[in-house]
């Protein structure tokens, strides 16, 4: 991500482990975090007080109610292409909003082999492997939003960033492999 990221909403904190990275990569000037578990919350108010506004909230609902911001992050624990038309409403939010970058976390790219009919349908080309996978995914939001995949790090989960793009382009693919360690880490 070139240009400055100077907001942030960050839709599943979790534990605050992205929420430091965030902080320490982009410097916002604003940075909203939500979590749905209190104990999450608790711990990143604690860590990040004064840098990061952390509230208690269900993502189904504060991507709705959120002002726009310049990164807008979708760390799924459980999210897939089949699960697209679920999150319909709040995908349709976060890109109209029309943010610099979009970060969304796929979590089924183990189950490929197994569900690529469904994943296939649900993108609207024929899935086959990972790599295709994360490809459709690009078209798709590109078709969809105009929005393309620019970068992935994959193994059994995907951390895909979205910018608007004025054509769908083949995202650059980092596969992580069990000797990375923390290299997802370190792809933010």
């Amino acid at each position: 991500i070139k240009e400055e990221i100077k907001t942030i909403n960050e839709h599943f904190a979790g534990s605050g482990i992205g929420t430091m990275i965030l902080q320490k990569v982009f410097n916002p000037d604003h940075h909203n975090a939500w979590d749905i578990d209190p104990v999450c919350v608790q711990n990143i108010q604690f860590n990040h007080t004064d840098k990061v506004d952390i509230r208690l909230g269900d993502a189904r609902q504060t991507i709705l109610d959120t002002e726009p911001a310049d990164f807008a992050v979708l760390d799924f624990n459980r999210f897939t292409a089949t699960r697209i038309n679920l999150w319909r409403k709040q995908l349709d939010t976060i890109f109209g909003n029309q943010p610099q970058a979009v970060y969304l976390c796929d979590t089924g790219l183990s189950r490929v082999p197994l569900l690529k009919q469904y994943y296939s349908e649900a993108l609207g080309q024929v899935v086959t492997n990972r790599e295709n996978y994360l490809n459709a995914y690009s078209t798709y939001f590109f078709n969809t939003y105009g929005y393309a995949m620019r970068f992935a790090a994959y193994s059994n989960f995907a951390c895909m960033i979205f910018m608007p793009s004025d054509k769908d382009r083949r995202p650059e693919l980092y596969k992580l492999n069990k000797d990375d360690g923390m290299a997802a880490l370190q792809t933010w």
